[in-house]
């Protein structure tokens, strides 16, 4: 029998790969939910800067 042979290099990184690195300030602000149902709510938000806690600012339309 053969033996499968990896043709890719484990150093590649997708450029298109642009998601922030999930960080533990992150996780502590994060909604979790199993199932649908909501275990505890999200108690900040992943802004331009960084983890903000509290409810992003309200946007008006003039």
């Amino acid at each position: 029998m053969t033996e499968s042979v990896r043709h890719s290099d484990p150093g590649w990184l997708d450029p298109a790969d642009d998601a922030p690195e999930l960080t533990d300030d992150l996780l502590d602000v994060a909604e979790v939910s199993v199932g649908g149902a909501v275990i505890r709510p999200a108690t900040g938000y992943l802004g331009p800067h960084g983890v903000v806690r509290g409810r992003p600012a309200q946007r008006t339309v003039d």
